[in-house]
């Protein structure tokens, strides 16, 4: 209850002439400004989930450098054996 009341108080026209000039009332404020947050702690979270697993791009770029280094030594490797 206590952040309702905190939302509600952050959402008074007088702190936000911007958003009074738009015509919205307290409620859809306050409710633009919790979707706003949860957006960002997704965005936030998946950005943290993904660099965390190794799932980035320069993860994926390292690894297929490294499996056509690996790829080329085994070529030279039998170029070298057949003569």
């Amino acid at each position: 209850m206590e952040v309702i009341a905190l939302l509600a108080l952050t959402a008074r026209t007088e702190l936000f002439p911007t958003l009074a000039a738009t015509g919205l009332s307290p409620s859809q404020i306050v409710l633009l400004v919790v979707i706003l947050g949860l957006s960002a702690a997704m965005i936030l979270s998946a950005r943290r989930r993904r660099s965390r697993d190794g799932h980035s791009p320069r993860a994926y770029a390292r690894e297929q450098v490294a499996r056509l280094r690996e790829e080329a030594e085994v070529k030279e490797d039998l170029e070298a054996v057949l003569g």
